[in-house]
């Protein structure tokens, strides 16, 4: 969330960008873990494991002036979808409804 966070309040990037670049983040983060942990069995793998996730959370904390430190970071969502004057954003109850009930429709599917 970190990714999607930046990239809308620093990135100034619409829902869509931003989402990629959330994806991108977490990909590259569990890429840099995953090549030590790999080679981990049993407890170690635990351990290993609960240290990477201390160690990015204190990235996050310290760079404050990016993250916003334990605060996080404040924005406003962008619309998630623009079609013609209409927009539709995930702040709307309704469409958030129906926007999850599609996704896993299709994660289903």
């Amino acid at each position: 969330m970190y990714g999607v966070g930046i990239g809308i309040d620093q990135l100034h990037l619409s829902f869509w960008p931003a989402f990629g670049l959330g994806i991108s983040a977490a990909t590259l983060m569990a890429l840099v873990s995953g090549i030590f942990a790999v080679r981990l069995t049993w407890h170690y793998f635990a351990i290993i494991t609960v240290v990477f996730s201390l160690i990015f959370y204190f990235i996050a904390v310290t760079m404050k002036p990016l993250t916003g430190g334990d605060d996080g970071i404040n924005f406003t969502l962008p619309p998630t979808f623009t079609w013609g004057g209409a927009q539709w954003s995930l702040t709307d109850a309704t469409f958030q409804y129906f926007f999850i009930l599609a996704t896993v429709s299709l994660c289903f599917y």
